[in-house]
């Protein structure tokens, strides 16, 4: 996970380079705690716009991709009417 964590971040509400380095070694290696995944979220409020974007794209690529629908609804209308009474 890659932030860009500015000089002077505190003043501007950013993160520390310290901060951030204890934010990824909170996430890294193994599942979060609930505990962990709260300070997680509180932690994403300090966040720029820039690294905002730059999360949402790591996680984006870590999402599974979702499965292509089969069928679409009109097919499965016609399926469904064939097991109707």
């Amino acid at each position: 996970m890659a932030f860009m964590v500015e000089a002077g971040a505190q003043m501007e509400g950013k993160l520390t380079r310290i901060e951030m380095d204890e934010l990824v070694a909170l996430v890294g290696g193994s599942e979060m705690t609930s505990q962990q995944f709260e300070l997680f979220v509180q932690q994403l409020k300090h966040l720029s716009p820039q690294q905002l974007r730059s999360l949402q794209s790591e996680i984006s690529s870590n999402l599974p991709s979702e499965p292509a629908a089969i069928i679409n609804d009109d097919e499965m209308q016609l399926i469904s009417s064939l097991f109707r009474n």
